[in-house]
This record gives C-alpha cells, structure tokens and sequence, in this order.
C-alpha cells in the first residue's frame, strides 16, 4: 500500500495493493488519524485489491464516519470487485459509499 499526500489539494491519496492485510492496520491508522486532524480530504484508490482483511476495511468505514462528521470528503476510486463484496460480506458498503451488492 502506498500512502502519499498532495499538497496543492489537500488530499491523502492511499494506494492499496493486490493484497491489504493486517500488517498494514498501525501504519493505516496512523495515517488517517493525522488527515482526520489536519482536515484533508482521502482518496483510496482500490482498483487492484484481490484480497483485503476485515481490520483494514474497518479501518477505512472509522475514518468515514468520522470524517464525515466533520464535513471532510472521502471516496472510494474504482474498488474492485473484490473489494466491494469483502465491504459487503462486513456490511459497510452504505458507510464506505459503495453499491450494495447482492451475495
């Protein structure tokens, strides 16, 4: 997973890999954590995710709801299919704004 900021926007864009798992869960946080508190906006882009532990997904669904708390913008860009059915075998696929899918 690559985590890189662009400043002119304001933006944490996380690039996930083929295969986001639990090791990546302190970095994850940590990151997201500190765009939460400096008001950026996070993009995560999906596209490529074969596999994706639960703990990550939770991960992502906290920084949701807590950004949208605070009016700060989150997307999701191109999940894959595989991404959408583990959010909706979670059931955050509504708080990650993606489709709900039918298992």
């Amino acid at each position: 997973m690559e985590i890189t900021a662009e400043s002119p926007h304001k933006t944490l864009i996380v690039t996930c890999e083929e295969i986001v798992d639990i090791q990546l869960a302190t970095e994850l946080h940590g990151q997201l954590k500190s765009a939460l508190t400096q008001g950026l906006r996070v993009e995560i882009v999906a596209s490529r995710v074969e596999r994706i532990d639960a703990a990550i997904l939770q991960i992502f669904y906290a920084y949701f709801r807590a950004a949208h708390e605070r009016a700060l913008e989150a997307t999701i860009k191109g999940a894959s299919e595989n991404f959408i059915r583990a959010a909706a075998l979670l059931g955050l696929s509504k708080g990650l704004g993606l489709a709900e899918v039918v298992l």
